[in-house]
């Protein structure tokens, strides 16, 4: 999951105009998935700050930028919702191998 949100053809394939995302900016495309993806539950400034200093905890060479809740929402226009189809099945693709050992099986088929 991780190497998708990172990756350049998810900028690509998901971003609205070919002009979005090309400028390195406070708010990349993978910063702007993985706060979406983190389920809002407070206010948005709220939301930001904790996002913004679990981020900076994390990563200790370089900080994140503060950014407003406007700011996220203009650019959360510019990308495409399609994206998290996408990532949707990146997931079940990824835990419904045959390999995986997590899902109860009987005669090949799965237990549900």
């Amino acid at each position: 999951m991780r190497e998708e949100i990172f990756s350049k053809e998810i900028i690509l394939d998901y971003r609205v105009n070919e002009q979005d995302f090309t400028r390195k900016r406070k708010q990349p495309f993978s910063q702007l998935l993985i706060f979406m993806l983190n389920l809002l539950r407070k206010s948005m400034a709220i939301e930001i700050n904790n996002f913004l200093e679990y981020l900076n905890s994390k990563l200790e060479s370089q900080k994140v930028e503060n950014f407003t809740s406007s700011a996220f929402v203009q650019k959360r226009k510019k990308i495409k919702p399609e994206v998290f189809n996408y990532l949707s099945s990146v997931i079940i693709d990824n835990y419904y191998v045959q390999s995986n050992e997590n899902i109860k099986r009987f005669k090949d088929f799965r237990v549900l």
